[in-house]
């Protein structure tokens, strides 16, 4: 796909490349194989956060993996070929400090020394296995416009930028969607944007402003029942509500794990030790720190901000990669920013008998350091149009050339509220493994978008080619080339049927297989008579005679006896990580069976 060559945001990008637990067995062995290389839809799972980089026109990109798994991705960046079409600006840099392993928090990851070294400006971190349609560069102009900052840094109350979330709804708008069952699922309590945050002059041209908020609360969810079913109640101090008249609580959600922070913030992590976790430890705890007496002094955000500040006034140039601070709110000419802690609070009336001392005790919370607030921005429920709508374009496009001006723009307008709307997903499990791996074989490649000519049709995610040219498609096959994608240098025979799959490199399908809703990795050979149906098999695996398997998931290197017919199990090895040979045993013959998935 094409990059923008447009100027650099002066963003840094972090991309976490950890171990995937959920992602069993196809991470068993993560130094031959980490979980950033696992395919979804042919690609390797670090190209699309990367891909999204060059897209927004980050400054710098930084990949931080334990120092087993370096290897192996460093291997990668240089030999795939999907890695190495990537542009060569910015170049991407490896960290693995030496004390990072497979059990490290993804908050410790940013205290130690070589990380925080490598931060010198605003920064965004994502996971490796964020799927992310969305516009990177709108992302960053929304958190920046709607982030108020003042040059005084050694003001009690002066503000500077904070930081920005985003979450997406688990549930999908239509059937056709990516949503899998028993998702995982994020806590969020957010509230409405102070009035002194926001110049109204200025948010009406802010891109995503509808759907930002301030976060209050945010937690998995399974943090939240385990509250719930330990003291039947979710406990909520009444600050909260003597700041704002009104949180909304949702439970739907999940975290998508890209956070937009702030250059300062790093001294907010290196002297917080205790934070594990980004999501609940870091975004939790900043969110609860606006509201609640004493947690902003005990987090220590006025010394981080304070470090920061001392950081800036004790240089001299101020290039991009500086700590510079821009207001752009107090740009505008029709609006102005007011900083009173006391705006925005309700006012509580107390009966004359209450004494004087209870009446100061309900006054709203002053922090010693007005706290920057923290963000969120809610992705709505996907919606994708059916396969059908998608043939429906493509069949009428002749029909639309040759009609007349007014007709063909009402036909365009009705194709584009049919497109799809952007995609965000995180890749984490198996099952949205295979769920985002389908959805992106379901899109139009580049020349059929180009055909239909429908406004957005054009996906970053798009192949080129749904069949590489390297692989020939037999006579006498049934293959959906809608909805398959099939990699270089595969061996397909004649009478086999495909539908709804993603087909890896070197791969070997015998006559007679049927595949329907299946993940296949690089040099995967199938023997004839093989049914398939939603599984996803590992690398180098081999799927034996007239097997029939569904909803399994198949771990690299696995033989599968002839015959062998199963249902929603892991077929694994002895040893994690062992590959067999032909002739071995498998499942049939004393493999073992870790039980359903």
């Amino acid at each position: 796909m094409p990059h923008p060559t447009t100027s650099s945001l002066g963003l840094q990008a972090f991309i976490l490349c950890g171990p995937g637990e959920g992602l069993n067995p196809f991470n068993s062995n993560p130094s031959d194989f980490p979980k950033a290389l696992i395919p979804i839809a042919n690609r390797p799972m670090i190209w699309y956060p990367l891909e999204w980089c060059h897209r927004a026109a980050v400054s710098s990109i930084t990949l931080i993996a334990p120092p087993e798994c370096a290897p192996a991705i460093e291997t990668a960046l240089s030999q795939n070929p999907y890695l190495t079409s990537l542009p060569s600006s910015p170049r991407i840099t490896l960290l693995s400090p030496a004390e990072l392993d497979l059990t490290t928090g993804t908050a410790e990851i940013f205290q130690f020394a070589e990380v925080q070294s490598a931060i010198v400006s605003d920064y965004v971190v994502l996971p490796c296995d964020l799927v992310c349609e969305i516009s990177g560069r709108a992302l960053w102009e929304t958190w920046t416009v709607l982030q108020p900052s003042l040059p005084d840094i050694d003001s009690a109350r002066s503000v500077q930028k904070g930081g920005m979330g985003v979450w997406y709804q688990t549930k999908d708008a239509t059937e056709h969607g990516v949503g899998v069952k028993k998702e995982e699922t994020d806590f969020l309590a957010t509230t409405d944007l102070d009035d002194q945050t926001t110049v109204s002059s200025l948010c009406t041209t802010v891109p995503l402003r509808s759907r930002i908020r301030e976060v209050a609360l945010a937690m998995p969810t399974d943090s939240l029942q385990d509250q719930l079913s330990e003291k039947e109640h979710l406990r909520i101090r009444s600050a909260l509500f003597r700041r704002k008249r009104r949180a909304t609580m949702q439970v739907k959600l999940r975290d998508a794990h890209m956070y937009f922070m702030p250059h300062w913030s790093k001294h907010l992590l290196r002297q917080n030790r205790k934070f594990e976790s980004f999501g609940e430890d870091v975004v939790g705890s900043w969110a609860k720190a606006r509201w609640q007496r004493g947690l902003d002094r005990k987090l220590g955000f006025g010394e981080a901000l304070r470090s920061a500040g001392r950081r800036k006034s004790s240089s001299a140039s101020f290039s991009s990669t500086s700590e510079d601070v821009i207001n752009l709110a107090a740009l505008s000419s029709t609006g102005f920013t007011d900083l009173s802690l006391n705006d925005g609070f309700p006012s509580h009336d107390l009966a004359t008998r209450v004494p004087q001392e209870d009446r100061a005790s309900e006054k709203p919370h002053q922090a010693e350091t007005e706290v920057p607030p923290f963000l969120s921005y809610t992705h709505p429920a996907l919606h994708v149009p059916s396969s059908e709508s998608v043939g429906q374009q493509q069949s009428s496009q002749k029909e639309k050339q040759q009609t007349k001006g007014g007709q063909q723009q009402q036909q365009e307008s009705t194709s584009s509220d049919q497109s799809p709307s952007p995609l965000i997903r995180r890749a984490d499990t198996v099952k949205l493994l295979l769920s985002v791996s389908l959805y992106l074989a379901r899109l139009p490649n580049i020349l059929t978008a180009r055909q239909i000519q429908v406004p957005n049709s054009t996906h970053p995610f798009c192949h080129a080619q749904q069949v590489h040219s390297t692989s020939a498609l037999p006579s006498q096959a049934t293959i959906s080339t809608q909805s398959v994608l099939i990699d270089a240098n595969c061996t397909l025979q004649p009478r086999i049927t495909i539908r709804d799959s993603a087909i890896g490199a070197n791969c070997s399908i015998a006559s007679g297989s049927r595949l329907h809703g299946c993940l296949l990795m690089e040099g995967v050979v199938i023997e004839e008579r093989v049914m398939l149906s939603g599984c996803v098999v590992g690398r180098r695996c081999k799927i034996g005679f007239s097997s029939e398997l569904r909803d399994c998931s198949i771990q690299d290197g696995y033989v599968v006896a002839e015959g062998t017919t199963s249902k929603g199990e892991v077929l694994a090895g002895f040893d994690e990580g062992t590959e067999f040979e032909e002739g071995e045993e498998g499942p049939g013959d004393g493999g073992i069976d870790f039980g359903a998935v």
